[in-house]
């Protein structure tokens, strides 16, 4: 079995895809923005299919500089 490699220690692993849902303001950006600024030796590209990056720029840029390894594709829904 071969081990594990993690870019969040036991939460995000190295080479695989992410899911994270749940209901409007449960803190979903924030706990993105803190894995993000964890990750930084590695490209992360993050879909987000309600929220521009306009909206969850603050809720980031309040835990430090977006890492230049980040890349955003978001707000694609009709209201």
């Amino acid at each position: 079995v071969e081990e594990i490699e993690w870019l969040v220690p036991g939460i995000v692993p190295r080479r695989n895809v992410v899911l994270l849902t749940g209901n409007a303001s449960m803190g979903k950006s924030t706990l993105v923005a803190s894995w993000l600024h964890q990750i930084t030796e590695v490209p992360v590209f993050v879909f987000d299919l309600d929220s521009p990056l306009n909206a969850v720029q603050p809720v980031w840029q309040r835990l430090g500089t977006i890492p230049p390894n980040v890349r955003y594709w978001g707000g694609w829904t009709r209201d």
